[in-house]
């Protein structure tokens, strides 16, 4: 049997057990009738999908803390995965169609962070997106169809890559977050006691280290003027598990020396490389 590592730069955490407790995943914040027909209304260009359709690609959404969407990952379901295997219509891309699954979950802005013991954390949900007859094949139809969904913003604050949002709605419009302080944040001890920090507190996730899965995870997030961290985003996104368990440990850092500009506290942008590795 392996063993597990995390390394983050130079340091190294043994394996634990994943934190058992009251789970309740993320939610929807809308109904189940709203959520089902949504999924069942996706886009695609009528070329790319008519000879195999009906087709379902599940999709798994990664839910922050904070109610935030911050990554997506699709993958056909196992009979279609099947039948996509034996087609000879040599124009039809299924990694097309995966980006477009993923396109279609990324417009839900409103959730629910699931909970871990009543404490918000990172977790995974699973969303079947279905192309069929009642799906779009116009985009200004697909873009009015959105448009009337209440679950959908009409205004997004600072979005990165389709998905991550890093501003708060009552930020203001002249709130700025640094990527550069003239002092920038600290955490107490230094970069050595952060990495020891999660090296001590990281779970490599069962189901990866079965699946031999490896990689590293660039974790962003921001630095508060009270030295709290909020808005935890992937950069570089590689596995639904590792990426959840990355977000998951960062989310919990807390007690940073804010960041200074002017002599005052200000906002700051962080990023933090995890990397995974079986031995």
């Amino acid at each position: 049997m392996k063993r597990a590592f995390l390394i983050i730069l130079i340091v190294i955490a043994y394996c634990h057990t994943f934190a058992q407790g009251n789970r309740v995943p993320p939610k929807f914040q809308g109904t189940q009738k709203e959520l089902d027909n949504f999924l069942v209304k996706p886009y695609f260009q009528p070329h790319e999908l008519d000879p195999i359709m009906p087709l379902n690609v599940e999709v798994t959404a990664l839910i922050n803390n904070e109610g935030q969407l911050i990554g997506t990952y699709a993958q056909f379901q196992e009979q279609d995965s099947i039948s996509i295997s034996h087609t000879r219509f040599v124009s039809f891309n299924p990694e097309a169609i995966k980006n477009r699954a993923k396109e279609h979950i990324r417009h839900i802005r409103r959730w629910t962070p699931g909970t871990l013991n009543d404490t918000p954390t990172v977790m995974l949900v699973r969303l079947n997106v279905h192309f069929s007859k009642e799906a779009f094949t116009d985009s200004s139809q697909y873009a009015n169809y959105l448009s009337g969904l209440a679950f959908v913003p009409k205004e997004w604050d600072l979005v990165k890559d389709g998905y991550s949002v890093y501003q708060k709605a009552d930020d203001g419009p002249n709130h700025q977050i640094y990527t550069f302080a003239e002092q920038m944040p600290e955490y107490p001890g230094g970069i050595t006691a952060i990495l020891k920090y999660i090296a001590e507190h990281t779970i490599y996730p069962e189901v990866a280290r079965e699946n031999d899965i490896t990689g590293t995870v660039y974790v962003k997030f921001v630095v508060t003027r009270e030295g709290n961290v909020r808005n935890v985003v992937l950069v570089k996104a590689i596995d639904p598990y590792l990426d959840q368990e990355a977000v998951r440990v960062v989310s919990s850092l807390s007690g940073f020396r804010p960041g200074m500009q002017s002599g005052k506290p200000v906002e700051v942008f962080y990023t933090i490389p995890i990397k995974f590795i079986l031995q």
